[in-house]
């Protein structure tokens, strides 16, 4: 059984979740992402908003590329979205699912993805850090839909300074946020909500997610 753990973001809940690093194939996904990357850092350069990274949307068919088999993950994945259906997204009983598999990034220093958000593709997208390091990497950082936050901190001053901006709950009064993220974890968050991958600092290591798609079906 998964532990879920949930923090509201903007009023928005993002689901947490471990994923286990011996469920899958983990060391060949990661050689098999580090070799394309070598290939090309900039693979797939992503429209007009000039985003500069690797990634695989909309092109994981490139024969330039080997092959990133995902067949390990996907099942891993099932399991985790049977117990969130189940367990932790409180619907009218049972529900049926889909989900794909839709990019997979890899980042290095100066590399980043504009904002974006996935709709109206998704109910929820995912993210599963599969390579991170904490200490180096940029977290994934989501803007505040809401229109007052740029205003917080010129009608509430005290509050604003005084609020804990470490703290999910405070967001509301902050235009964006980023969650403290881990290698191995993997993120459930509302397809609505408008995310990017900051530039990265100095690093040797690079930073991959995989990312996917949920919505139910019926």
């Amino acid at each position: 059984m998964n532990k879920f753990n949930i923090d509201f973001l903007f009023g928005c809940p993002i689901y947490r979740v471990k994923i286990d690093p011996n469920s899958f194939n983990k060391e060949k996904m990661v050689k098999t992402i580090e070799a394309n990357y070598k290939l090309d850092p900039v693979r797939n350069k992503w429209d007009y908003a000039g985003s500069d990274f690797h990634h695989s949307y909309a092109d994981f068919k490139n024969k330039k590329f080997k092959w990133v088999d995902l067949d390990s993950i996907i099942r891993v994945y099932k399991k985790v979205f049977d117990q969130f259906y189940v367990n932790v997204f409180k619907g009218k009983g049972k529900c049926t699912y889909s989900f794909n598999i839709t990019n997979y990034t890899a980042v290095k220093k100066g590399q980043y993805m504009r904002s974006h958000d996935h709709l109206p593709d998704a109910d929820f997208s995912c993210i599963h850090y599969l390579k991170f390091n904490s200490k180096e990497h940029t977290r994934t950082k989501y803007i505040n839909p809401a229109y007052y936050s740029r205003f917080m901190k010129f009608m509430f001053p005290k509050m604003h300074a005084h609020a804990d901006n470490q703290y999910p709950g405070n967001s509301f009064m902050f235009d964006e946020w980023s969650l403290p993220i881990e290698e191995d974890d993997f993120i459930i968050a509302p397809s609505v909500l408008i995310h990017e991958i900051p530039k990265q600092k100095e690093t040797k290591d690079i930073r991959m997610t995989i990312v996917t798609n949920v919505s139910i079906v019926k």
